[in-house]
């Protein structure tokens, strides 16, 4: 995103009449951060351009935004996937259009042309046309592009569609393609070997990342990247300014779990633990409520206590709690407003409760992984993760300075083995950062 924001802005100056810049996000909040610091990024690059000429060049389309009309004066668009009549008047045009896709590593590539294929679809639809027919209309979605994946590969459908899968994996020869098949983070090593000399696609792989710190990403570095994502700046470094001067007696009174923990988290914030562990060893999400098998009620206590009592603490200005469940999110609100508000006041605010999805691209001083279902689940019905191992990858990476996992890794790390054996490799990461003891585990 930042890299995204800092291109736009160098460039938006010199587009042409008949060109325009479409970035494409899969959620409000980074539509809104990727505006918000092309904006800055405008402004830090001294272009000269008052507030009223910024208002004509960019537009900012989503369910969260007030809608303005699309004028052909505007050369910068931010867009969520799904605001076709948005850009409708953009589908009228002759504009050349230079598409940016964020979060490309999870977003399917029909998905990053329908904002523009629905505004040509609704616009031919409306004036009636006898002339055009449709190959994959975008009201059947289940109909994608064939992919370059092949099938024997054993590779998720959902994989086979992933943009950042098609375009480099349709680089490297059919001889080779079998390593990605056998460990799918090599991908990332292949498709910097075969890219190098293509004419047809340029790929730069940002080892490097300033939202973690060091060594923490290995979280994410051993299983998703092969080890090829590097943190820059030191857990060291981060915790420093992290202060803790807040006696939290009542806070603790009002909990259920807490009392128990709550010395390991004195200790992880004293010691400078970036990363906490409540390894939960009981099995989870077996709820006898019907309907509420995505709830589980010791969990979402614990995201909501460890949040609520960091807020009190600490002096941290974002503590954001990441769960794949929407029913989860519920709970734990629920949980923090009818217990903590009173205790917390206006430091409330602080605190974000969010699913993995709508986490995409955001970071957060303090996070709290309240990890989701560890096992496989029914073979027509699996459960999340098993679904969409991607996700663990971004639950793990939006932390900033401390990161709190509720859950179970090495249950999860050994049910991944036999269908996606490098995420299984989260358990050595795990274990490799306790060697370093910079983890606190605490046992429930």
């Amino acid at each position: 995103t930042h890299v995204f924001s800092y291109a736009i802005a160098k460039k938006i100056d010199e587009l042409e009449e008949n060109e325009v810049i479409v970035y494409v996000a899969p959620t409000n909040a980074l539509v809104n951060e990727a505006a918000i610091r092309t904006i800055a990024y405008v402004s830090m690059e001294g272009k000269g351009f008052k507030n009223s000429d910024l208002k004509a060049l960019i537009r900012v389309y989503g369910s969260q935004f007030e809608p303005l009309r699309l004028e052909n004066s505007v050369k910068v668009i931010f867009t969520t996937g799904y605001q076709p009549g948005a850009l409708k008047k953009l589908a009228e045009t002759k504009k050349r259009i230079h598409l940016l896709v964020d979060e490309a590593s999870t977003t399917a590539l029909h998905e990053a042309f329908m904002p523009l294929s629905m505004s040509i679809e609704l616009k031919l639809l409306k004036e009636e046309s006898k002339n055009v027919e449709f190959i994959g209309s975008f009201s059947v979605i289940g109909d994608p592009m064939q992919a370059l994946v092949d099938p024997s590969y054993g590779l998720s459908w959902k994989f086979e569609q992933l943009i950042v899968s098609r375009l480099i994996l349709a680089q490297i020869p059919e001889d080779e393609r079998r390593i990605v098949k056998e460990q799918p983070p090599m991908m990332f090593e292949l498709a910097k070997k075969y890219t190098k000399n293509s004419p047809d696609i340029r790929y730069f792989f940002l080892d490097k990342t300033y939202r973690m710190p060091k060594p923490t990403e290995l979280l994410v570095s051993i299983p998703f990247y092969n080890r090829m994502l590097i943190a820059v700046r030191d857990y060291k470094e981060a915790l420093r300014g992290i202060e803790c001067d807040v006696s939290s007696s009542n806070l603790v009174s009002n909990a259920k779990y807490l009392s128990r923990i709550k010395d390991v988290i004195d200790e992880a914030l004293s010691s400078q633990y970036p990363i906490v562990y409540i390894r939960d060893t009981k099995m989870a999400y077996y709820g006898e409520i019907k309907g509420l098998d995505e709830y589980d009620e010791r969990r979402a206590a614990l995201g909501a206590e460890i949040a609520a009592y960091l807020t009190h603490r600490t002096n941290l200005r974002k503590i954001t709690v990441i769960t794949p469940y929407n029913e989860m999110v519920t709970q734990i609100r629920f949980r923090i407003k009818r217990n903590f508000e009173r205790y917390l006041g206006n430091k409330v605010k602080h605190i974000y409760v969010r699913t993995v999805h709508s986490a995409l691209g955001l970071d957060s001083d303090g996070v709290i992984v309240v990890m989701g279902k560890e096992y496989k689940g029914d073979e027509k019905f699996e459960t999340i993760y098993f679904q969409s191992p991607e996700l663990i990858n971004v639950q793990f990476s939006r932390h900033t300075k401390i990161l709190v996992v509720i859950g179970n890794i090495e249950r999860l790390a050994k049910n991944m083995e036999k269908k996606y054996p490098f995420v299984s490799k989260l358990k050595e990461a795990l274990d490799e950062l306790r060697k370093e003891d910079i983890v606190k585990v605490h046992k429930l």
